[in-house]
């Protein structure tokens, strides 16, 4: 078992735990739990995003037959509007979480 599953394995004695649990002792884990999942899979798509090199995308789709200068453009003012588009939805989810 890797680092992930075992910080979300429940032994035998969690386990028991978990059985005696009121309703509302149950919503809370169950809530505790949520959040720290929630967390750590925030973090590990901040760990994951990448950066794009914008000049070395449009030097490699102008190397592509067919594509001038007018539709590389365009095409690159696609990836770019949605490129800022993504950006902007991260910032918002960062303020409302952070």
């Amino acid at each position: 078992m890797d680092d992930r599953e075992e910080k979300y394995y429940i032994d035998r004695a969690t386990y028991k735990k978990i059985k005696g649990f009121s309703r509302d002792q149950l919503n809370s884990f169950l809530n505790d739990f949520y959040n720290s999942a929630y967390e750590e899979g925030q973090k590990s798509i901040e760990k994951q995003s990448i950066e794009l090199d914008t000049d070395s995308l449009r030097s490699a789709l102008s190397a592509i037959k067919g594509i001038g200068n007018n539709r590389l453009n365009e095409i690159m003012a696609a990836i770019e509007a949605h490129l800022n588009k993504f950006k902007e939805h991260g910032e918002q989810e960062n303020d409302t979480n952070g």
